[in-house]
């Protein structure tokens, strides 16, 4: 199995095979994203020429996660008086519109009772994906987008228990996925943090508002309390990684010592078969790759 997960700076790639101890990966790199952009029908071939990889003979299934912040995204609540589909075509035709359709794919994924999380993928991206895909000798088997992928990798290595996943984003973004054991208590959040004023800016929310202001709450806290007299404690488990090279803020939250807060460290999890002398937060990127994992414990 390859994976490929794309990031604004990098392609991390992660080549596995399965083993009575779980997937035994063989071969991981990062690849710098700047030679060799995302949108064009060759961009997977190039990425893995430069990847070399060994088990293709064995499996050519492939998987791709890609960057979320490279995808529209909304939300839609669904009258009940409707059904899904009838309100989706409502929605497509009235809301975006026969232009908005022609050149763009949208995917609406079920988020809590009442309200649908949807994402829009230009069509010229998508087909060029796949058409690089086929050109390069491989099967697609899932495509979606980075965080979610990470959620999946989280919610194999974890409890059942609900849970925060926290992604460390560049020039101070954020993504946050709470995953609930409640029932339709999901939520999904963008932010910027502002350092100067100590302030969290939501960008995008979905989710029960009062769920996402106890999120920022919680938030709040864990980044701007002070280091010598934290006494935060969390009722709910919080699971940070993060794709980019500077880790400071990651290195400072992990400072704190706050219960229930773990720095995802894939050098005991998915990398434990190799000798990498690596850190953590420099295989923090790599969770990216979740979606290939799926069903697999680790």
């Amino acid at each position: 199995m390859l994976s490929i997960s794309q990031t604004s700076n990098y392609y991390y790639c992660v080549e596995w095979v399965p083993s009575e101890n779980g997937p035994k990966v063989i071969k991981y790199n990062k690849i710098i994203h700047n030679n060799i952009p995302f949108n064009t029908s060759d961009s997977i071939e190039n990425i893995i020429k430069i990847f070399k990889p060994i088990s293709k003979d064995e499996s050519n299934a492939l998987t791709v996660s890609i960057d979320v912040n490279l995808v529209g995204l909304s939300s839609i609540f669904i009258d009940s008086d409707y059904s899904k589909v009838e309100y989706i075509k409502w929605y497509e035709h009235n809301v975006l519109g026969e232009y908005f359709i022609d050149f763009y794919d949208t995917y609406y994924l079920p988020f809590n009772n009442d309200q649908l999380f949807v994402f829009h993928l230009e069509q010229a991206k998508k087909n060029n994906i796949i058409t690089s895909v086929l050109n390069s000798g491989y099967e697609l088997k899932n495509m979606t987008l980075d965080i979610f992928s990470a959620n999946y990798f989280i919610n194999n290595s974890s409890s059942k228990d609900s849970s925060i996943l926290w992604k460390i984003d560049n020039n101070n973004y954020h993504w946050i996925i709470f995953n609930s054991q409640v029932l339709n208590d999901d939520a999904l959040l963008k932010f910027r943090v502002n350092n100067k004023t100590n302030h969290i800016n939501l960008l995008f929310s979905i989710g029960n508002k009062e769920t996402i202001s106890k999120i920022i709450l919680i938030l709040s806290e864990i980044l701007f309390s002070d280091l010598a007299n934290n006494n935060l404690k969390l009722k709910y488990k919080i699971f940070i990684y993060q794709n980019k090279k500077d880790a400071t803020l990651i290195k400072k939250i992990e400072l704190k010592n706050i219960s229930n807060i773990k720095i995802i460290d894939l050098k005991d999890t998915l990398f434990k078969d190799l000798n990498i002398k690596k850190n953590k937060y420099d295989l923090s990127g790599y969770c990216g790759i979740g979606n290939s994992l799926r069903g697999i414990d680790v």
